[in-house]
Order: structure tokens, then C-alpha cells, then sequence
């Protein structure tokens, strides 16, 4: 079977052979991110057009022909003052094949007709999580919310058991790791729970 390389985001690939086996395991997390970055550096350009900050929409001339579509969210930033004047604005119309944005602003910080504009890709922030303080209860019978390293209780018969909590944001899990065999008597849960 042949290979072919390619450079994504600096780092050369070569595929198949950087795939296979159990190579994708460590290596297709590392090409996505690659893939990701490229694609967001490749995502931004700038703008010598002109627009008042606050005046709810506009339309921006790109300096390169960028793919932006309809409903996409960016940022527009004063290349003079960037810490103070920018807005999140929402592409009114696909720009595939042409340089004219046109845009709504979504939220503006700070005023001024403003000539030389960095546009790079942006988002809202995504929902704010529950309320609370990360504890739990574990069944309906609990009347008393805690931390899962403390509700879940293991008995081992030889070696050690250790419980840990990861807290990344997104898919917390408590963890037991275990130094030998055992025997584990779980009270309340016994599985991940997701934020």
C-alpha cells in the first residue's frame, strides 16, 4: 500500500502508516487537533472597509475571499485598539466566492468609526451549567448531598483502592483505581456520573 504525506498545522503526516494499528489511538486525537487549528487559521483575515461600532449592522470588504456562511458568529476587532473596540456579529449572507461581508452585531464594546478590522471565527459562550456546588445525591433514599469520593464507599479484600474525582468541565467521572483484586461493596452509585 502506498503512503502519502501532508503537513497539517506544521506537523507531517503520513497516511496510512501514522493510523495504523494502535498508532490512531495517541495519533487521530493530535490530527484533529491539527485539522482544527488549520482550519480556524484559515478562518481569518482583515478589512480596510469602514463601520461604526453600534450602528447594529454593516458591511465589511475582506482582504481575502473567505467561506463565511449565514447565521456563522465572528469577532471584529480595531487592529488600532483592541482591547477596547470589538463586536460579535452574526454573517447575515454566505461570502463563498466573494469578499463582502455583511453583517448584525450581536455585541459591541466600545464606539467609533473604526478603518482597519482583524475578523477571525468566534461563538457565544455555550449555556451556563446547574446551579450548585458539585455535590450530589445519590439515590432518593439520600438526604444528605456530598461529594461522590465520599458516598461511594469500596471494601477491597487485599491491595489498596483509590477514588478520583475529574473535574474537566464537561464529563466528570469519579475513577477507582485499584491495586489488586477486591472485592467492592459500592453504596449509592456505581457509575460515571455526567455533568
Amino acid at each position: 500500500m502506498s503512503t502519502q504525506q501532508f503537513i497539517i498545522n506544521g506537523r507531517t503526516w503520513t497516511f496510512p502508516t501514522d493510523l495504523e494499528e494502535d498508532k490512531y489511538v495517541t495519533n487521530l486525537p493530535l490530527l484533529i487537533q491539527d485539522i482544527q487549528a488549520d482550519t480556524v487559521r484559515n478562518m481569518v483575515t482583515t478589512s480596510t472597509g469602514s463601520h461604526t461600532l453600534g450602528s447594529g449592522t454593516g458591511s465589511l470588504n475582506l482582504d481575502a475571499s473567505i467561506p463565511y456562511v449565514a447565521g456563522q458568529h465572528l469577532q471584529i476587532i480595531d487592529q488600532g485598539n483592541p482591547s477596547t473596540n470589538f463586536a460579535l456579529i452574526r454573517v447575515d449572507a454566505d461570502v463563498a466566492g466573494g469578499t463582502t461581508l455583511t453583517f448584525t452585531e450581536q455585541i459591541v464594546f466600545g464606539s467609533g468609526v473604526i478603518s482597519a478590522w482583524d475578523i477571525v471565527t468566534s461563538g457565544f459562550q455555550g449555556p451556563v451549567g446547574l446551579p450548585g456546588d458539585g455535590r450530589a445525591q445519590v439515590s432518593s433514599n439520600d438526604s444528605t448531598p456530598g461529594y461522590l469520593s465520599v458516598k461511594l464507599i469500596a471494601e477491597p479484600t487485599s491491595g489498596s483502592i483509590t477514588f478520583t474525582e475529574t473535574v474537566d468541565g464537561g464529563d466528570e467521572r469519579l475513577n477507582a483505581a485499584v491495586s489488586d483484586k477486591y472485592t467492592a461493596r459500592m453504596i449509592g452509585i456505581s457509575y460515571a456520573m455526567r455533568n
